[in-house]
């Protein structure tokens, strides 16, 4: 998870959500102007990032909609669907 932060706020979520992935506080978006994701001051645009190894983006899906967080892109990309309820 990169977000701008503050910190606070993303331990909170990631207490709530308990995502156990990497998460990471990128206050100067230096991280997200690399990737081409800063919107605006403290803003990046939602991304699913597969990055390899060697740090380079393999795979992405950017934006988000009301309707599609882009988990259908990667379960597609994953190969898998949600299990059945």
């Amino acid at each position: 998870m990169l977000a701008p932060g503050p910190a606070e706020r993303l331990r909170a979520l990631r207490d709530a959500t308990h995502f156990g992935g990497r998460w990471v506080e990128d206050v100067d978006q230096s991280l997200g102007a690399a990737l081409d994701l800063v919107l605006g001051p403290g803003e990046l645009v939602p991304a699913i990032l597969e990055i390899d190894a060697h740090g380079r983006v393999i795979w992405q899906q950017r934006g988000r909609s009301g309707a599609s967080f882009g988990d259908g892109a990667l379960r597609k990309r994953l190969n898998c669907e949600p299990k059945d309820a």
